[in-house]
């Protein structure tokens, strides 16, 4: 990012509105103006108590975000998300692939939830980063979409015990077998 001035009044009247899609869309949008001192200085610490109390799924972070970190740039914005959808991420030509190299830059992302779509191209790569990632403890919300992975790599990622929180694992077109599903 470059030095920028950003609006720090649009960002205040944001905060004042309920939470939504909108709204965090526009907050996004509002947070490219600044430059990384100033949001990690003023404009994060004082959007943070208000996002706390949106959920969890309203606060995905954008693929702009995802870029930025696979292009080595600051990863500032990423403090303020807790949730990675890539099945939104339409202009992206491969999401799974770009939302799993953003987690590998991001360990410390305060993600909770993960869902990836056609995961049937990033394959056995998708499972190893997954396994790897620090940050699989908090995830509440994994969903592997259109996901061709082997079953016992799936089977031996569920099962290494680094999913203390999780709520729903979401496996859409082709994951889940029987022997999976009653395992699980």
């Amino acid at each position: 990012m470059s030095e920028r001035a950003g609006d720090f009044g649009e960002v205040r009247s944001l905060m004042q509105r309920a939470p939504g899609e909108a709204v965090w869309a526009a907050l996004v949008e509002a947070l490219d103006g600044f430059d990384a001192a100033t949001l990690r200085e003023a404009v994060i610490p004082y959007v943070s108590p208000y996002l706390a109390r949106w959920p969890d799924a309203l606060r995905a972070a954008p693929p702009a975000w995802a870029r930025r970190l696979v292009d080595g740039e600051d990863d500032t914005l990423w403090r303020l998300a807790r949730a990675i959808d890539a099945t939104g991420w339409h202009d992206v030509a491969s999401p799974a692939d770009l939302a799993l190299h953003a987690l590998t830059r991001t360990p410390d992302a305060p993600l909770t939830q993960l869902r990836l779509p056609r995961v049937e191209e990033a394959g056995a790569h998708a499972v190893e980063a997954l396994r790897g990632w620090p940050g699989s403890p908090r995830l509440t919300v994994l969903g592997l979409h259109h996901a061709t992975v082997e079953e016992d790599a799936l089977w031996s990622l569920l099962h290494e015990g680094q999913w203390q929180a999780l709520d729903a694992l979401e496996l859409v077109g082709g994951a889940l077998t029987d022997r999976l599903a009653r395992a699980l």
